[in-house]
């Protein structure tokens, strides 16, 4: 730290690191941060001398904090060893601080978590950090921020992406949902001929930029087919017409690609 005549140095800065939810992440939210850090002893005001008494100035440096030393050409300032660079002399310790001026004591720090803050960025909170020997400016915070991952809503920079599960029902002759979002509820259409795992993307929905609200990012709605596992008797004769239908292989008969190895073969033999 910084240090200046009678042993004035800044504090030291510190560094903490918080989990935040996703959605604290896109309103912003006040967080309220405990942490143990060096304070001023309420004792002895923080000059380290029991309270009546007080540090005298070092008789070896003149309160300096330094002493310089001649060799030869050359000149060297060194910290005074009388007084540990300080400038004073405690001749009377304050009983509370062993006559530091500092006691390490649990704090609390509110800091404003911005608006679409990111996971792995850092916070700079001015003077919340330790405060310095004799009184010393404090020096900062600094907060990294961890976003937990949502249950169902995954980021990609400003963008959000969700993944929407819908039957082959939905997919094929499309279909009208709700999703949930940070903003509320979102009805979403849904197209017929939906293929898995493509992507409706629903514009300004989605995360903003980092301390600007006004700018976001958008939603991308990702579709995942669900294939059945369990039909009863009456779908699975639904879904034999409709391969019927389409030509598609069902149990017990032959399917396209089985018809079309069997054409080749009678050309091959020529029957």
């Amino acid at each position: 730290g910084r240090r200046g005549r009678g042993g004035a140095e800044r504090g030291r800065d510190l560094k903490v690191a918080v989990t935040v939810e996703l959605e604290d992440a896109f309103h912003g939210k006040e967080l309220e941060i405990a942490l143990t850090r060096l304070e001023t002893c309420d004792d002895c005001t923080g000059s380290g001398a029991k309270p009546g008494s007080k540090p005298r100035t070092c008789p070896r440096c003149n309160g300096a904090g330094s002493v310089r030393f001649s060799q030869g050409f050359f000149s060297i300032n060194t910290a005074c060893d009388s007084c540990r660079g300080q400038g004073t002399v405690i001749e009377n310790p304050c009983d509370a601080c062993s006559g530091r001026g500092r006691v390490n004591r649990r704090s609390k720090v509110k800091i404003n978590l911005p608006v679409g803050v990111d996971n792995g960025m850092q916070l700079r909170v001015s003077s919340e950090g330790e405060v310095g020997p004799n009184n010393g400016p404090r020096g900062d915070l600094y907060v990294e921020i961890n976003v937990k991952a949502h249950k169902f809503l995954h980021r990609e920079g400003t963008d959000l992406v969700c993944e929407l599960p819908i039957t082959y029902a939905q997919a094929a002759l499309g279909d009208e949902t709700t999703i949930e979002t940070f903003d509320g509820d979102e009805i979403v259409q849904i197209a017929s001929g939906t293929q898995s795992h493509s992507s409706q993307k629903i514009r300004g929905k989605g995360m903003p930029h980092t301390g600007d609200a006004r700018r976001r990012g958008d939603l991308y709605v990702r579709y995942v087919v669900k294939t059945p596992t369990r039909l009863t008797d009456r779908e699975k004769e639904l879904l034999s017409e409709l391969a019927e239908i389409n030509k598609e292989k069902v149990a017990g008969g032959k399917g396209f690609f089985s018809k079309v190895k069997e054409g080749v073969k009678r050309a091959v033999s020529g029957d």
